[in-house]
């Protein structure tokens, strides 16, 4: 397989992995700066599990975390930000988070427990 085919395949599982946790590349971009996204792309660009994440990727109902998935942390940890940004937002917290609150309701995962 060429290199550029792997790396479009890679990146469109990325960006469907962000889905499932109800995220856009440019949230983690945002929040983690370019570094560290060209490092999550790099860490899921060379990840073996590609048989797995396309398994999980196709269930239509999620019962279980994608314990495979180098970049699970990361997301995780902006979902769980993001999640309680609405929390504040919605809690009347007021301030710059309740403007930039943004609807996530079909979150498909959720935020760890």
């Amino acid at each position: 397989m060429g290199l550029k085919k792997r790396y479009l395949e890679n990146l469109d599982r990325m960006r469907r992995m962000m889905a499932r946790y109800a995220l856009q590349p440019l949230d983690v971009t945002r929040f983690f700066g370019e570094d560290e996204t060209r490092n999550a792309l790099g860490r899921c660009i060379t990840c073996e599990a590609v048989c797995p994440c396309e398994a999980y990727l196709a269930e239509a109902e999620l019962t279980e975390v994608p314990s495979f998935c180098p970049n699970l942390h990361m997301l995780q940890k902006l979902s769980a930000t993001l999640v309680d940004a609405e929390d504040e937002a919605s809690s009347g917290g007021g301030g710059l988070a309740a403007w930039q609150a943004v609807d996530r309701s079909d979150t498909r995962l959720g935020a760890p427990a």
